[in-house]
């Protein structure tokens, strides 16, 4: 194929290719060598102290040196002209950190440009303090921060670094040419920081070295940087600008030593192997990654950064004892070691707060931390018992504290407010969770899974714009507080008499669980117009007692509640139905109530009954559902037979669900529904000498005489029937004469004087009780009549009687 001319350049043999290959990379290496020599002989410097050096190489005049005793010692960043381009460098020293910069810029034909930066700290009579050793083993930690930028256009760049402690040294380089990394060592060399562009930011350890105690040592750091620029283009190492650079640890120490032993650089502020930072530090502080067992901030009262120490697995201790105020973020993540987290003085932290996954701390002190920026998480603090945020007033964002599986008590009494969601989740050995402060979530509120028995005190909430989800566990009332829920609320609730609260905007699901039943209500979104304030009363079973009231059919029938609530919604019209089920935990149930509810539910007669609120109402039960019928508003009730873990049995339950539809809400119960026939026999007063109605007065007898009650039944007709199998009883009960409230307990036949008992006259279908009022006293007194044959009706109200004196 014929080649157009312009184009004849652009084609090479292989040959030539490999020629030029050959000859860039003898190019680059003549040029690294060149600028490492020079770069090292720049920065030398006369004996202890800072030392620094900037210049140009390769056709690019002018350079710098500085050496002082104190720091820091600063150059640049300054450009040199070279023939065709510039150079650019730039290099510090200072007590924490050296920083170095080398740039070259091409822009046409001619020699290259380039460009180095060097930075070194020397210090003489350095010590390492302990007991008596011909050597001990050392090693440095440090972390370095930068970016190396290539070209494939006949680039070169590299990075030097030189450390040394008397016997413990590392020399480390990255070099590259335009085809790629063509040397790295020491700490460098199984570093992966990619080409043509990379970066280095990380934490980094010296290889061990045996040196002598006890004795006077030099200590050496250099860090350099070079560049040239052969080809159109620029290259770049830049561990200068910003917060680039080596630097050394801060809240760890800076030498790695046996027990025993310390070192103290005083001209860097290294006392007893700490780097001293002053009480405001300027900027970040950054400690990840590192292999200490201490992480100590001693002294520090603010950081005007943020705070980050993550993924510190050896640290067992994390000591910010001394921190007040964070003004940017604070991160304590990931430390899986640190048994004590001491942040016991912090009181603002500016923006986020994270202290997560440090699954070995049993105490996280946070009791003086007052407010919050943005969001807060503490999670998967494993070991945490505690958990103190009993100062903390207000959090600008979220707050999680999530899954701190040993944390019994969970202090936030002070909150007041949170600007976005809540959530104290999976913490599963909690016992208490206060928030009785807490008034305004600008989210969600989740307070769930927090142990078997959880209490949580809340009740100031005025304000939720999300969901609400809460589960306690307590005694007597629970008051969630007058906030409706912008989203839904989910209460589950356990133990307690009474619960009180404010329906939601979304759907409305509240459940309360005692020993003997689980009561659940579901209210549909739009059930009201507005949200409406609600009340649950507990009501106890030793009160319940069978009542009169009416079967499914509308016909008399006798109800025992075995469990009951009061249910009160301040607007009492739904306009929506809602769902209503009953769990009967039979074991707790006395036995001979369990056994009569397990005989009621295999003959039928165990359903759900309402009573209204008025006085007088009785109790109305609903129909138990076929097979294949679903609950439908005042229509079935579904029955379902339970184990222990909530499925579906055929053999003995466990527990009994009822479930069913309704419209609207008062006192609902599991009850046992016993059918009564209609009584045909009504019963006739109690006769002469007791007076006929209507009485103006209570009746008054003499006391110490025998006062003798007549009983009789009479038909539809009216006329006096056999009544000797009506089996009735006669009690009489001490009554107050101002309200006529009788007393609970009847007076017994010995109080009353060995009453000659009831006894039937046959001839006249009587019954005749002989009152004997000898031993008692003046006063007022109540009779009343049962019986236990249904066709029989016993009076429905007490007969008053008033004893006087002579």
């Amino acid at each position: 194929m014929r080649q157009h001319p312009s184009n004849a350049n652009k084609y090479l043999a292989a040959s030539e290719i490999k020629e030029k290959a050959f000859h860039l990379a003898m190019l680059t290496t003549a040029i690294l060598t060149l600028f490492f020599t020079t770069m090292t002989a720049q920065a030398q410097g006369n004996g202890p102290g800072f030392h620094v050096s900037a210049g140009g190489d390769l056709n690019c005049p002018g350079g710098q040196t500085i050496s002082l005793a104190t720091p820091p010692a600063s150059i640049g960043p300054i450009t040199f002209p070279c023939t065709s381009g510039q150079g650019t460098a730039a290099a510090e020293a200072d007590t924490f950190r050296v920083r170095a910069l080398g740039r070259s810029e091409h822009t046409c034909c001619g020699t290259a440009s380039g460009g180095n930066g060097s930075a070194r700290i020397q210090f003489d009579n350095v010590v390492i303090s302990g007991p008596a050793a011909a050597s001990v083993p050392v090693s440095l930690n440090f972390s370095l921060r930068g970016t190396l930028t290539g070209n494939t256009n006949f680039g070169q760049h590299g990075l030097f670094l030189f450390l040394r402690l008397g016997g413990m040294s590392t020399d480390s380089k990255i070099e590259a040419n335009g085809f790629g990394i063509v040397n790295q060592s020491g700490v460098f060399a199984p570093l992966t920081v990619g080409f043509p562009n990379g970066a280095i930011d990380q934490t980094f350890v010296t290889p061990v070295g045996n040196v002598p105690a006890n004795q006077p040592l030099r200590f050496d750091i250099q860090l350099g940087a070079a560049s040239a620029m052969a080809g159109i283009g620029f290259t770049e190492v830049d561990f200068f600008s910003g917060n680039n650079g080596f630097f050394l640890p801060f809240g760890v120490p800076v030498f790695n030593l046996p027990p025993g032993y310390t070192i103290s650089i005083p001209e860097l502020n290294i006392v007893n192997n700490f780097v001293q930072l002053p009480a405001v530090v300027n900027g970040d502080i950054f400690i990840v990654g590192t292999n200490s067992s201490e992480i100590s901030l001693a002294g520090v009262n603010q950081v005007t950064g943020s705070i980050t120490i993550d993924d510190n697995t050896a640290a067992s201790v994390i000591d910010l004892s001394s921190l007040q105020i964070a003004s940017g973020n604070v991160s304590i993540d990931n430390n899986t070691a640190a048994s004590v987290i001491d942040l016991s003085s912090v009181v603002t932290v500016g923006s986020n707060f994270s202290i997560d996954n440090n699954t070995a701390a049993s105490v996280i002190d946070l009791s003086s931390v007052v407010t919050v920026g943005s969001n807060v998480s503490i999670d998967n603090n494993t070991a945490a018992s505690v958990i103190d945020l009993s100062e903390l007033d207000s959090v600008g964002g979220s707050l999680s504290i999530d899954n701190n599986t040993a944390a019994s008590v969970i202090d936030l009494s002070e909150l007041d407010s949170v600007g976005g969601s809540f959530s104290i989740d999976g913490n599963t050995l909690g016992t208490g969770i206060d928030l009785s402060s807490l008034g305004v979530v600008n989210g969600d509120v989740t307070v769930a899974g927090n142990g078997p028995c959880t209490n949580v005190i809340v009740g100031a909430l005025t304000t939720v714009l999300g969901n609400l989800t809460i589960e306690s566990c307590g005694t007597g009332t629970f008051t969630l507080g007058s906030a409706a829920a912008g989203g839904n609320t989910i209460l589950t609730t356990t133990g307690y008499d009474a619960v009180n609260g404010t329906t939601a905007s979304g759907t409305t699901t509240l459940t309360n669980k005692t020993s003997e039943a689980s009561m659940t209500v579901q209210l549909a979104t739009g059930s009201f117009t507005t949200p409406v304030s609600f009340s649950l009363t507990h009501l106890d079973p030793a009160t319940l007692a069978p009542e009169q009231g009416l079967d499914a059919s509308n016909a008399p029938a006798l109800i025992d509640p075995v469990a009951a609530y009061q249910i009160t919604f301040s607007v009492p019209t739904l306009n929506r139905d809602a769902t209503l089920a009953f769990d009967v935990f039979l074991s707790g149930l006395d036995s001979a109530t369990a056994n009569a509810l397990l005989a009621a539910l295999a003959s039928g007669n165990a359903t759900l009954a309402t009573r209204g609120d008025a006085a007088g109402s009785q109790y109305q039960s609903f129909p138990i559902c076929g097979v294949g019928q679903q609950p439908t508003a005042s229509g079935c009730v579904l029955v379902e037979l339970l184990d222990a873990n909530g499925q579906t049995t055929t053999g003995t339950p466990a527990i009994v669900r009822f479930s069913n539809v309704v419209g609207h809400f008062s006192t609902w119960a599991v009850a046992i529904v016993t059918p009564q026939s209609v009584p045909t026999n009504s019963f006739n007063g109690l006769l002469s000498p007791y007076p006929a109605p209507p009485h103006t007065t209570t009746p008054t007898f003499k006391r110490g005489s025998v006062v003798p009650l007549k009983f009789n039944w009479v038909n539809a007709s009216g006329l006096i029937v056999d009544s000797a199998a009506a089996n009735p009883t006669v009690a009489v009960f001490p009554t107050s004469c101002t309200t006529q409230t009788p007393a609970t307990d009847p007076i017994t036949a010995e109080d009353a004087g060995n009453s000659g008992g009831l006894r039937y006259d046959a001839d006249t279908k009587t019954w005749i009780f002989n009152w004997s009022t000898k031993p008692l006293s003046a006063g007022c007194y109540s009779v009343r009549v049962t019986t236990s044959n249904t066709t029989f009706a016993a009076p429905t109200t007490n007969f008053p009687i008033a004893l006087r004196d002579r």
